[in-house]
C-alpha cells in the first residue's frame, strides 16, 4: 500500500512562518497568551493533539505561528481536501487534506494520521467543530472525526486552545489565546472514544 504520509519540508515551512509573522504583525495589534505555555508530557513518546475552536480564517495561521513559538515540534494541521488541492504548497508544510464527502476519503485521512502520529512526538492541530462558527456559540459540539482519530492512534496527549479575536482601544484587533494543560489519553475502542468526545465538549 502506498504510504499516505505527506512530504514535509522544514525549510519551506520556516520561510512561510516568517511570512506568517509579517502578516500577523500587519493585521493584529497583538497575540496575547493568557496562561503559561502548556507543557507536553515527556515521560513517553506520545503525539500531541491540540483542539482549537474555529471562529476565523486566521485560526490555522495563528496556530502555526504559536506552534513554532511554543513547541518547536514537527506539527501538522488539517484542511478540506478540495481547498488543499487549490493551495497544494501547504501539503509540504504539514497540512493534511480530509475529504469528508466519502468513506474512502475519511479512511485515507485516518491512515495518514495513524502513520504520522503513532509512536511519535509530532503535533496535530485540529478544529473538531468542523466548520467556522462564532466563539460564543453554545452548546459546543464536536464532529465525530476527532473520535475516529483518537481510535486510530489510541495513545496520545491532548489539550484545548481557545482563540478569540476582539477590537479594543487600538486600531487593529487583538488575538487572545488560552491553553489547557495537556493530559494523557488512552483509547481502546470507538465507543470509548465517543464517550471521551462528549466529555471534551463539556470541558
Amino acid at each position: 500500500m502506498k504510504r499516505q504520509v505527506p512530504q514535509y519540508s522544514a525549510t519551506l515551512r520556516r520561510y512561510f512562518l516568517q511570512y506568517t509573522r509579517y502578516m500577523l504583525g500587519r493585521s493584529f495589534h497583538a497575540v496575547s497568551i493568557r496562561n503559561e505555555r502548556p507543557s507536553p508530557i515527556t515521560t513517553a513518546r506520545l503525539p500531541l493533539l491540540i483542539a482549537i475552536n474555529h471562529s476565523s480564517w486566521w485560526d490555522l495561521l495563528v496556530a502555526g505561528w504559536l506552534d513554532s513559538y511554543l513547541f518547536g515540534r514537527e506539527s501538522y494541521g488539517v484542511m478540506d481536501a478540495t481547498q488543499l488541492e487549490r493551495y497544494a504548497l501547504f501539503k509540504r508544510m504539514g497540512v493534511i487534506g480530509v475529504d469528508r464527502s466519502s468513506i474512502s476519503g475519511a479512511q485515507r485521512f485516518l491512515t495518514t494520521c495513524r502513520e504520522l502520529l503513532v509512536d511519535s512526538d509530532r503535533t496535530l492541530w485540529i478544529t473538531p467543530q468542523g466548520e467556522i462558527c462564532s466563539s460564543y456559540r453554545r452548546p459546543i459540539r464536536f464532529q465525530p472525526g476527532l473520535a475516529h482519530i483518537a481510535t486510530a492512534i489510541q495513545s496520545f496527549q491532548y489539550c484545548h486552545a481557545a482563540f478569540h479575536y476582539e477590537f479594543g482601544d487600538e486600531r487593529l484587533p487583538e488575538v487572545f489565546v488560552q491553553f489547557s494543560q495537556p493530559c494523557a489519553v488512552e483509547i481502546q475502542s470507538l465507543r470509548t472514544a465517543k464517550q471521551w468526545l462528549r466529555s471534551m465538549e463539556k470541558r
